[in-house]
């Protein structure tokens, strides 16, 4: 049988903080009263801080984009064209989420080399 210490597995130091990462966006999430959309400010600020994503620059086109269609809502909230820009934002980060959850997965099943 194994000891505690023998099925503990060494994590790579991007892999923890990225895990760390996460759980301080729970504990955020968990008490701030306040709702947010998944392309707020806020998911895109967490997603620039996790070595996980590799693809910084689409996330920086991104910001951009949604500061756009941001000022633009405020001249015109009801219109479609924005509607559909919001939502193909948010499923892109979504997959950037999803991909980083995947990759830290996978960093987590890789054997202890001890």
């Amino acid at each position: 049988m194994l000891s505690a210490n023998a099925k503990m597995k060494v994590l790579e130091t991007a892999t923890f903080h990225d895990i760390e990462h996460y759980l301080a966006l729970k504990v955020r999430l968990n008490n701030e009263s306040q709702e947010y959309a998944l392309s707020s400010t806020l998911t895109l600020e967490f997603l620039q801080q996790l070595h996980s994503v590799q693809d910084k620059a689409m996330l920086q086109k991104l910001e951009k984009e949604l500061q756009l269609t941001a000022l633009s809502v405020q001249d015109n909230k009801d219109s479609l064209l924005l509607q559909v820009k919001t939502l193909r934002s948010e499923k892109i980060l979504r997959s950037y989420l999803l991909l980083s959850i995947s990759t830290l997965c996978e960093q987590l099943q890789i054997e202890s080399p001890l």
